[in-house]
């Protein structure tokens, strides 16, 4: 994956395929819905 398209996803200027969100899940050893949701995420600290 392009580093670009990590910021991206970190800024949520871009929502990935369903194919490509599976694929960096497993890839972090974590669940989709860990990763990604349709409501924001609480910013950590």
């Amino acid at each position: 994956m392009h580093y670009q398209t990590i910021g991206y996803l970190e800024r949520e200027e871009y929502s990935p395929s369903l194919v490509l969100a599976i694929r960096i899940a497993k890839t972090l050893n974590q669940e989709v819905s860990e990763l990604f949701s349709l409501t924001p995420f609480k910013k950590g600290k």
